[in-house]
């Protein structure tokens, strides 16, 4: 049975060129022929991209959803504060006029004294307002759906409040921060905001079977690799190379190993980790496999093993182990 397939030709059948552009542009939105290519260059998706496309469309428009109502129940509040204001500066202004100053000299000094009791009563819950009002209004590090790193965890981003984020963590358990706590944090990561992945991957190789042409054929397969998956892998970008310290030394063990590091930029953010992960999966056993057809794959060397008894060492006179022998009479 041949795959059902969605053209571009049939939505401009059902709807105006404009309305169907635009409909076409958003369905190819996830896949476009090529890295960097818009819906216009895609002529006919599949059944599968089809469904895929429209749970990435229904997933956007509900981060969207929910930013537009949590950004509206904030000001909301703003609003109920600001009238509260208002009317309090209407009150203030008609007892002033109507009332005789003695009476007012003595509503100010309660009033006053009233404030000042309760800013040292609530003046930590204002303090956390103010803060999370600045950190979501004017610094504004994220938005609903964007992927974080904070505190040394990832997170994405389910619903912004006036005090907390609520968040999920990798383990998909619901986490509340405080906004004040996000406020006076000095390091924050948006994966949502950065550019293209950058993914390193590492090897520890034997110095004894590293040359100059295993490294070459090694390049020569990992840009091939990244060649052939340019949808996934930006093929321009490719550095090997071996650590450098701070103080300009690299190191190398003539009689053990060295490190040799591969970097490869994903044509996705890091907002895409788990297809990340998995593309960098796949590559990792592929650079492995052609490393031990280059023979570069090594195991270690049999080491002694020395037995410590009471203190000292004594490999060749620690003894076997003997069963002890039952005695006769026990016997059955």
């Amino acid at each position: 049975e041949s795959e059902r397939v969605f053209r571009r030709s049939d939505l401009e059948r059902a709807m105006p060129q404009e309305d169907a552009k635009r409909a076409w542009q958003m369905l190819t939105w996830t896949v476009a022929a090529a890295p960097g290519s818009c819906g216009a260059d895609v002529h006919s998706i599949s059944e599968l991209e089809f469904i895929s496309s429209l749970s990435s469309m229904f997933e956007r428009f509900h981060m969207l959803a929910a930013t537009v109502k949590d950004y509206a129940a904030i000001w909301l509040i703003f609003s109920n504060v600001a009238s509260a204001l208002q009317h309090t500066i209407a009150i203030v202004v008609i007892l002033s006029v109507l009332m005789p100053p003695r009476v007012l000299r003595a509503l100010s000094i309660t009033t006053s004294t009233a404030f000042l009791g309760l800013s040292f009563v609530f003046g930590g819950f204002t303090r956390e307002i103010f803060e999370s009002v600045v950190l979501i209004l004017v610094i504004h590090p994220y938005d609903v759906g964007d992927r974080i790193r904070v505190f040394d965890q990832l997170y994405t981003v389910q619903k912004i409040n006036i005090l907390t984020t609520e968040v999920r963590d990798l383990s998909n358990q619901c986490v509340y921060l405080k906004n004040s706590a996000l406020y006076h944090e000095t390091k924050f990561v948006n994966l949502q905001r950065s550019l293209n992945a950058v993914v390193e991957l590492s090897f520890q190789v034997s110095t004894a079977n590293m040359s100059e042409d295993a490294m070459a054929n090694l390049h020569t397969f990992v840009r091939n690799y990244i060649g052939m998956e340019d949808k996934t892998w930006v093929p321009t970008y490719f550095r090997s190379y071996t650590p450098v310290h701070d103080e300009g030394a690299a190191f190398c063990d003539l009689s053990g190993s060295t490190t040799l590091r591969l970097r490869l930029m994903h044509h996705t953010s890091w907002q895409n980790i788990r297809e990340i992960r998995q593309d960098t999966t796949e590559i990792l056993f592929a650079v492995v496999g052609e490393m031990r057809r280059l023979k570069m794959d090594f195991n270690l060397p049999t080491q002694p093993v020395l037995l410590q008894v009471d203190g000292g060492v004594l490999p060749d006179q620690v003894l076997p182990f003997q069963r002890p022998q039952v005695p006769a009479s026990l016997q059955p």
